[in-house]
């Protein structure tokens, strides 16, 4: 298994997309493998292939934690080299209610089996929430580097709710209106961030165009006091959204500030750009394979679409086994429990 960049395999390629009638110096090349790479990511035994899991080490000082948005799910952790259950996303909405369970930072006691595991608390805009704590919070915009292109800085849009609770809308400077505001990125004059006017309580989104570098965000209270770090969007983040979730049993103490999670964990789709962009599916017989199926769909074959993109996942499936090996799969069988009812009257999932 190789690891290739668009700019190494774009001459074969066209030569593929040659024989298949289109032309080959066709700029929506790039498009065509963006798309083929999209629809064979989720096609992977479990949702994934080799080439779209990393493993990722974090570590925590609070039960709650998020993924970079450049993944889309964690398969499986160990927490201080100890292996945790992933929970069902159902695990606190049914028996006992779990909405408190992010808030548990010391021992649990009596073995309290609704403590266990991981907990999906799905997406997030912000790897940090806004602090609830009575104080109003306006958001400061910080970036690192110059981004103005032709000497104008790029904006980056914020959606949420004010701190009365209200969706917040605001002037496109055109005479209508926008969900949420627009700020500038100032990365050219120090301070080097832009202060909002507009109160914030919570955000649920961002828009950003692809910059430089990353762009951070802080809450700042309105009353002064200490800025709050509750989000950093890569350069090529464009609406970024970070998959969120919950340890509940972990304990904090003086003597143990930290513990540190192992994660295997699921390559969301991130559009190549550049030549120099790493493929996320790099085999290149199933990728220009599959692009021969986006072309063939395209032009209203459906059968000839269904042959070419199977005959791309049986590469990549031969591929995954050749590089896992039969002695280092996944065991056909773990030991759980059951689903049904347990004795202190919660669901098993």
């Amino acid at each position: 298994m190789l690891r290739r960049t668009f700019g190494s395999v774009k001459d074969s390629l066209r030569r593929v997309v040659g024989s298949t009638g289109m032309n080959t110096s066709d700029p929506r090349l790039m498009d065509y493998v963006n798309r083929a790479i999209e629809e064979l990511m989720p096609e992977g035994p479990g949702g994934s292939w080799p080439t779209t899991v990393d493993r990722l080490k974090f570590q925590l000082t609070q039960c709650k934690f998020v993924l970079p948005s450049d993944y889309d799910r964690m398969l499986y952790c160990t927490v201080n080299d100890v292996p945790q259950q992933m929970q069902s996303p159902w695990f606190e909405f049914v028996g006992f209610g779990m909405e408190l369970l992010n808030l548990v930072s010391s021992p649990v006691t009596n073995l309290d089996r609704r403590f266990e595991g991981v907990i999906d608390k799905d997406n997030a805009a912000t790897f940090e929430d806004i602090p609830d704590d009575g104080n109003e919070y306006v958001l400061r915009v910080y970036a690192q580097t110059d981004e103005r292109v032709d000497g104008v800085q790029p904006n980056i849009v914020i959606q949420g709710y004010d701190a009365n609770g209200d969706w917040i809308r605001s002037s496109d400077g055109a005479g209508g209106f926008i969900d949420g505001v627009s700020v500038p990125i100032n990365g050219d004059t120090a301070p080097y961030y832009i202060q909002t006017t507009q109160t914030f309580s919570t955000v649920t989104a961002t828009i950003k165009p692809v910059t430089k570098k990353n762009v951070m965000v802080y809450a700042q209270p309105v009353a002064l006091g200490t800025a709050t770090y509750i989000g950093q969007y890569a350069a090529g983040d464009t609406t970024p959204l970070y998959r969120q979730y919950s340890i509940p049993g972990l304990a904090f103490t003086d003597n143990n500030p930290t513990r540190v999670v192992l994660a295997r964990c699921l390559h969301k789709f991130v559009p190549i750009r550049t030549d120099a962009d790493f493929l996320l599916i790099s085999n290149l017989p199933a990728l220009e394979t599959m692009i021969q199926a986006v072309y063939y769909r395209e032009c209203n074959d459906p059968d000839s679409y269904a042959k070419f993109k199977l005959v791309a996942i049986d590469i990549l499936k031969k591929e995954s086994k050749a590089y896992i090996g039969l002695s280092n799969q996944k065991p056909l069988m773990t030991i759980s429990e059951g689903a049904g009812m347990r004795g202190d009257a919660l669901y098993i999932l």
